[in-house]
């Protein structure tokens, strides 16, 4: 698996002073109409377990300048809870749910269902407001490590193509 670059997210849930939030690499649109996300995560997290419990969460898609803020999301330095939100800004979105000022895309949900599978919970949500700034420079995680995405140049075919 560790093969599959996805992009970098933030799920986050809950108000100032008890909010939850962790990085996800397993979250994607799913739906378009009506417009459902999917995140898939882990069963044991105690942002899962708020999530669960508040009903409303956020997705906020990280750029490429932001692997420090996933790496202190994941508690690769220790951080917990709240002290994950100290540093940037982060406002209530329309639903309540923690927005990250700079992330690329924030997207409220709703839980519309949830199944949980194995070591994971997979959690569909619906749509109820996004917030994008319009660029496009995702962080991704791929092999253990952050990167960054390239277009490849017009006209030139993607590897193995042709």
């Amino acid at each position: 698996m560790r093969s599959i670059a996805s992009s970098v997210t933030i799920v986050a849930t809950g108000k100032a002073p008890d909010r939850y939030g962790m990085t996800a690499t397993a979250v994607c649109s799913l739906t378009a109409t009506p417009p459902q996300m999917l995140a898939c995560l882990n069963v044991s997290s105690s942002t899962t377990a708020a999530i669960l419990r508040n009903s409303i969460f956020s997705i906020n898609l990280l750029g490429s300048q932001d692997s420090a803020l996933a790496a202190r999301f994941a508690g690769r330095h220790g951080h917990t809870g709240e002290q994950r939100f100290q540093r940037e800004f982060w406002s209530p979105g329309d639903h309540g749910s923690p927005i990250l000022e700079n992330a690329l895309v924030s997207v409220e949900c709703a839980i519309q269902q949830s199944m949980t599978v194995d070591t994971h919970v997979l959690i569909v949500g619906t749509v109820l407001s996004i917030k994008g700034d319009n660029s496009f420079a995702p962080l991704l995680y791929g092999d253990g490590k952050f990167g960054g995405w390239q277009a490849l140049r017009e006209g030139r075919e993607p590897p193995g193509e042709g």
